[in-house]
């Protein structure tokens, strides 16, 4: 979450607020997330790996309304990680929020789980009608499974 490329971080020395939030609360176990972040999360079913960093969901006729932040989906969450977000445009998707289970997120946090409605795989990054999509190629990821090569074994050879 608070990783960024080395490229970014030599050539770059302007501040980003949400990267500078998740980097302190990672390295500063006795910190809090800040009340700028908001992390959402759901059931992601897929086997295709989704690394998004600086992305913003844009509204068609919302006067400038956006939702900016970072998306990692791996089998099985999805994590939508939202810096200020004016307007609570992002309640329209029905996400559970990280801090409605706990104040504290650790590797043993509990979390329901809703298994329905499930979410399309390219969810959130392929909005409705609405809204756009924004974000940098070179800032954006996604791995499938290799296909498993044909097993050799049993193979009779001549």
């Amino acid at each position: 979450m608070a990783a960024n490329a080395v490229r970014d971080v030599v050539a770059n020395d302007l501040a980003i607020p949400l990267d500078d939030a998740l980097r302190a609360y990672v390295l500063d176990p006795t910190r809090r997330l800040p009340n700028e972040v908001c992390i959402y999360y759901w059931f992601y079913p897929h086997r295709r790996r989704v690394v998004m960093k600086h992305s913003v969901m844009g509204f068609f006729g919302g006067n400038g309304a956006s939702i900016y932040g970072h998306v990692f989906k791996f089998f099985p969450f999805g994590f939508w990680i939202v810096w200020d977000e004016q307007g609570d445009r992002s309640r329209q998707f029905g996400l559970r929020r990280l801090d409605d289970s706990s104040q504290f997120i650790a590797a043993t946090s509990r979390l329901p789980v809703d298994l329905s409605p499930l979410r399309s795989p390219n969810f959130p990054e392929a909005p409705p009608d609405t809204g756009m999509w924004l974000t940098a190629d070179y800032l954006a990821s996604q791995a499938e499974d290799r296909a498993s090569a044909p097993s050799s074994k049993g193979a009779e050879t001549s």
